[in-house]
């Protein structure tokens, strides 16, 4: 068992060339003028909890994807709202009939005042909702 573990033994070594070494005055050795170079290959370890991070990263791109779409349809839908609300206001017979609940003192004239304007704004607090209820 021995001279088998003395063989095993000698073939894991690697035979590397032998280096002169000369020694200075002091009897420290030297080595020769010979370019010494060493070369150190590091494998990356793997962090713990790549897999972990990488998922999170992966939700949070995929919630804010969620939400930027969330929030292009919510203005959408603002700007559908608005156009039909417009096209409300512009029809002849819905000016027709608001004109008719308004009060005729509150008609604005043509150059609407400070005063008118103030006046139509209280009545609009105080009476429209009701009004509103009614239609």
């Amino acid at each position: 068992e021995s001279s088998r573990s003395e063989e095993e033994s000698e073939g894991e070594w690697e035979d590397v060339e032998r280096l002169d070494v000369d020694s200075d005055a002091t009897g420290k050795p030297t080595t020769s003028q010979a370019a010494l170079e060493v070369q150190v290959v590091l494998q990356p370890k793997e962090k713990k909890g790549a897999k972990k991070n990488f998922l999170e990263k992966a939700l949070a791109a995929y919630s804010r994807t969620l939400q930027q779409n969330l929030h292009k349809t919510h203005l959408l839908c603002l700007l559908a709202h608005g156009l039909h609300m417009n096209t409300q206001c512009d029809h002849q017979t819905m000016q027709a009939v608001l004109l008719s609940l308004l009060p005729s003192n509150l008609l604005l004239p043509s150059p609407p005042s400070n005063d008118s304007l103030r006046r139509l704004l209280v009545w609009y607090r105080e009476e429209a909702h009701t009004l509103i209820k009614a239609l």
